[in-house]
């Protein structure tokens, strides 16, 4: 007997004139297992951290399974389907990563993933203390972001902006760098990027 999807199971039953017997049948999926490790990585210049992912395994538009890794990143998942899968890996403050993954019968796959910390864009205006002084004049004053030990400068163009594009989530102090006789310029503060 078999069933679509399922491994073959033969049953031999022995009867004589005038027997009856019933058979149950039982049908074996065929499943996989699903190991790994989720890590997140916030820069290319630092370490890698452990992060709770959600893992979405999708056939075509169908999810037919969806679970969440342990909090040290750890994949464990046991009766997989066997079948080809698109994995689909998140997690709180890193941009997701999609990968295929292949599940055979009674046999381990692996997703060995580091997901890239997302990210925010901000723009830092100038300002003087002198109202009458156009912020514009503060063009090629220099904007130092720091976040930790992370640190990222942009530099102020003709309409008294400055703009960094590029910065992971957490809390950034930005602060001017450079001299005016203008005023005292200033872009003392701290902003929320997105998590």
């Amino acid at each position: 007997m078999t069933a679509e999807g399922r491994r073959t199971i033969t049953k031999v039953i022995n009867l004589r004139p005038g027997d009856k017997q019933q058979v149950d049948v039982a049908f074996s999926a065929k499943v996989g297992q699903l190991g790994g490790k989720i890590d997140g990585q916030d820069d290319p210049s630092a370490p890698k951290v452990a992060v709770t992912a959600t893992i979405t395994l999708k056939q075509g538009s169908t999810t037919v399974d969806s679970f969440t890794t342990s909090s040290d990143g750890t994949v464990t998942r046991n009766d997989v389907p066997a079948g080809s899968y698109t994995a689909t890996i998140s997690a709180t403050g890193y941009d997701p990563v999609t990968q295929t993954v292949n599940i055979v019968a009674n046999q381990p796959a692996f997703l060995f993933v580091t997901l890239p910390a997302s990210v925010s864009s901000v723009t830092v205006t100038i300002r003087s203390s002198k109202t009458s002084v156009s912020s514009s004049v503060f063009g090629g004053l220099v904007v130092h972001a720091t976040k930790g030990s992370s640190a990222v400068d942009a530099v102020v163009g003709a309409a008294g902006t400055a703009a960094f594009s590029t910065l992971t989530p957490g809390t950034w102090t930005f602060r001017t760098q450079g001299a005016t006789t203008l005023g005292d310029p200033h872009a003392e503060g701290t902003a929320q990027t997105a998590t």
